[in-house]
C-alpha cells in the first residue's frame, strides 16, 4: 500500500492501473453460464429418460435405474449451482481492480494537482493546510 500524501507525489503520479484481462473474465463467465445452461436445458430429457428407463427394466435393476437417475439429476443440479456460481465469483473478483484503478486514478490527478501548484497555492496551502487527498492508499 503507497500513502497518498505530498511525500508520494512522484510514485502516485506514475503509478498505473492494475493490470487485469477484463476481456478474459468476461469471457470465462460467458463460458461458465453458457455450459450451465446447457446443462440446465437437458433436465427435462434426462427426466424422460429415467421413466422411461424405469418402464423398461423391473425388480432390482428398475431400483438401481430408479436411484441412479435420482442421483444423477442431483449431480446435475448441483453442477449447474456451481456454474453459476464460479460465473458470479469471477464477476466479483472483477470488482476488485476496478476500484482500485479508480482509486489509483483519483491517486494520480491529485498528486498531478499538487506538483503543479504555483508558489503562491503553495505558500496558501502552507498557511491553511493542503487539500485533502480524496483517497489515503492504494494498492
Amino acid at each position: 500500500m503507497v500513502s497518498v500524501n505530498t511525500s508520494n507525489l512522484g510514485s502516485l503520479q506514475g503509478m498505473p492501473d492494475v493490470e487485469f484481462d477484463f476481456g478474459v473474465s468476461a469471457e470465462l463467465k460467458r463460458v461458465f453460464r453458457a455450459a450451465a445452461t446447457a446443462l440446465s436445458g437437458q433436465r427435462g430429457a434426462r427426466q424422460g429418460y429415467r421413466t422411461d428407463g424405469g418402464t423398461d427394466f423391473e425388480g432390482h435393476f428398475s431400483q438401481v435405474f430408479a436411484t441412479n437417475g435420482t442421483v444423477q439429476i442431483g449431480d446435475l443440479d448441483e453442477i449447474v449451482t456451481n456454474l453459476r456460481l464460479v460465473a458470479t465469483k469471477v464477476a466479483g473478483v472483477e470488482e476488485e481492480p476496478r476500484a482500485e484503478n479508480e482509486r489509483r486514478r483519483k491517486a494520480r490527478e491529485w498528486a498531478s494537482m499538487m506538483a503543479n501548484r504555483g508558489e503562491l497555492e503553495k505558500l496558501w496551502h502552507g498557511l491553511v493546510g493542503e487539500p485533502d487527498p480524496p483517497v489515503t492508499e492504494v494498492g
